[in-house]
């Protein structure tokens, strides 16, 4: 084996720390956890920078202004994260994940989608930020959620690619509402059928991207948390 290994494992637990072989077995697409089970999933996270403080992920009091995220130098490149990506789907993964922190703060997310496989035909937003009880500040909360959601398809989708994303009621406002059917050729909202009458659950659903006819000019969320492009 060619290259400096590195193990990966918990080390409160000894027995946990791998053996790492002399050699590297070929690939063979059956990559199993310990109780044999196929391993289909990879989460891969991009940043630990977020721009919310949920009270059970980032609290305040932990995550302070003051608070010492990794630096730019710690994380690996887009370039480093597409080798990893492409040996886990050797092994047999399917479906990959990227995370962070919030994965829209990473600057130029959108190329490391490229270098991944090509841009994706749908993008789905299930974002959501915590409830506050104020019916008006809850909605602007999710609105803004939504909108880093439709800047980021509209940086990644293909022609003809959809956006879904989750809006509650009170629907997407009318600046947003105005820049999606300026990229999308239909969009409107939805209340999926399973979903209960007296919920507040709506969708919005933006179909048939243009193929970024309008000029875009990168996310600003990622400007504003003045993160490094790589």
């Amino acid at each position: 084996m060619t290259g400096k290994v590195i193990p990966l494992a918990d080390h409160r637990y000894a027995a946990s720390v791998p053996v790492v072989p002399s050699t590297a077995a070929a690939p063979d697409g059956r990559l199993l956890d310990r109780l044999h089970r196929p391993l289909r999933d990879l989460r891969i996270s991009v940043t630990d920078r977020c721009n919310f403080r949920c009270s059970y992920c980032m609290p305040k009091d932990v995550f302070g202004k003051d608070y010492a995220f990794l630096p730019q130098s710690s994380l690996l490149t887009f370039e480093e994260l597409t080798r990893v990506a492409r040996i886990f789907v050797a092994h047999g993964v399917r479906k990959i994940r990227l995370t962070g922190g919030e994965p829209l703060l990473r600057r130029h997310l959108e190329r490391l989608i490229e270098m991944l496989g090509g841009r994706p035909d749908v993008v789905l937003s299930d974002m959501a930020a915590p409830t506050t009880g104020h019916r008006r500040t809850d909605h602007l909360r999710t609105m803004h959620l939504v909108e880093a959601a439709g800047d980021f398809a509209i940086a990644v989708l293909k022609p003809g690619g959809h956006f879904l994303a989750k809006a509650f009621q009170g629907g997407a406002e009318n600046e947003l509402l105005a820049r999606l059917k300026r990229n999308f050729r239909s969009v409107h909202h939805v209340k999926p059928p399973a979903s209960r009458a007296e919920s507040v659950e709506l969708y919005l659903l933006a179909k048939g991207f243009r193929g970024g006819e309008e000029e875009h000019t990168g996310s600003t969320h990622a400007q504003e948390a003045g993160e490094p492009e790589r």
